[in-house]
């Protein structure tokens, strides 16, 4: 019985121990002028999540992720450099709420958020998609076909996000015009993969 006392004083001893000395760590860490640092800046790096939208009931687009600032881990990288550096910091992926492998809706277009297009061709060449490619997202229902008889006024209506299917009459050349015209008008050109990414 002695023994049993004496073995669960020990062990209220070493919890308490182990609260005090987490206690302190905690209070050190926090008067920490690193820690300090990354407290008071940490909210001008962060990007929250736009949430994907859902049109009409029936379209979906994408949401964007944010990013969230691990303390703990920038802390402990910056400690190990012995000061505070904002490029040091580590972050973690916000998603939306609503995501897209949650979704049942055809997909309408990429999310605007980008400032980007995607470009189908036949092959895939300077951050455009491939026709092969393509057909892993039968569930894109916004599609612009540009061909030989329509690309010049087409490629006025273009907006961020849209996906774009160059036809196989486009020469060379043609190609090369809309790929200037649009890089000319600001937009992006990334693959589809990326356009409908979170």
């Amino acid at each position: 019985m002695i023994k049993l006392i004496r073995n669960i004083l020990l062990l209220v001893l070493l919890i308490g121990s182990l609260f005090i000395i987490n206690y302190l760590k905690n209070i050190i860490i926090t008067n920490n002028v690193i820690y300090q640092e990354i407290i008071n800046n940490k909210d001008d790096f962060e990007i929250k999540p736009i949430e994907a939208q859902i049109i009409n009931n029936k379209y979906f687009i994408p949401g964007v992720s944010g990013r969230k600032v691990n303390v703990a881990k920038s802390f402990d990288y910056m400690k190990k450099s012995g000061y505070y550096n904002s490029n040091h910091f580590i972050y973690d992926e916000v998603k939306p709420s609503l995501k897209i492998k949650d979704n049942k809706l055809p997909i309408l277009k990429g999310n605007s958020y980008y400032r980007s297009i995607a470009i189908i061709t036949l092959y895939q060449a300077n951050n455009m998609t491939s026709y092969k490619d393509y057909n892993q997202f039968p569930y894109i229902i916004n599609v612009t076909y540009l061909n030989k008889n329509n690309y010049l006024t087409v490629k006025n209506n273009v907006e961020y996000g849209d996906v774009l299917y160059l036809n196989n009459d486009l020469t060379y050349k043609d190609i090369i015009y809309l790929i200037n015209y649009f890089n000319q008008k600001g937009f992006k050109i990334i693959p589809l993969n990326d356009l409908l990414s979170e």
